[in-house]
């Protein structure tokens, strides 16, 4: 009895502690091939000009978001892209879907079960491939006519009838929710 339970413990710990990995991508083919740089941990994070304090072999390193691709914290990837990192929630042939990465990484390092936006912004953005330019999405607060604007330089840079269940899906909606729902029923 007093085995199984060391085993136990010892296995909870091992899970604990491989949730905390983070892999480092220096590019997207790095990416491609699971070519990238193990830590033992995240130790801190910070949004502005994107870089975090990682350990490994127990010494503290600091990387800057600027010097390479996107990362993965646990099973959560993340991109890099102009000093900020993406969450990325939705990835497919047709259509990539990201939220800020800083909440996600906040609720990762405490464990919480949900995601708060108090530590970062309700954005989305959106792209046709993981290395492809970042189409950011926001919405705001009564001001339609820059939510249409929004949508119209969505449909330009989504151009094309394979994009039309998408855009029906949101129906000119910018809400996160609708945005993270849609996108990944237009993957399945």
């Amino acid at each position: 009895m007093k085995t199984k339970f060391v085993f136990f413990f010892v296995l909870l710990i091992c899970v604990s502690l491989k949730a905390q990995t983070v892999i480092i991508y220096k590019t997207y083919e790095d990416f491609q091939n699971n070519n990238g740089e193990q830590y033992d941990s995240l130790k801190n994070a910070w949004a502005s000009h994107f870089h975090m304090a990682l350990l490994k072999d127990g010494k503290r390193i600091a990387v800057e978001g600027k010097n390479f691709w996107g990362f993965k914290y646990g099973d959560a990837l993340f991109r890099v892209n102009k000093g900020a990192a993406y969450r990325v929630l939705t990835y497919g042939p047709k259509l990539c879907y990201y939220e800020d990465g800083y909440a996600y990484i906040v609720s990762i390092m405490h464990k919480e079960s949900m995601v708060s936006f108090e530590n970062g912004m309700p954005v989305s953005f959106i792209s046709t491939s993981l290395n492809s330019e970042l189409i950011t999405l926001f919405r705001t607060v009564h001001d339609y006519k820059h939510e249409e604007k929004q949508i119209e330089k969505l449909r330009t840079k989504l151009a094309g009838p394979v994009y039309d269940d998408f855009f029906k899906c949101i129906n000119g909606s910018l809400f996160i929710d609708v945005l993270r729902a849609c996108t990944q029923k237009f993957e399945q």
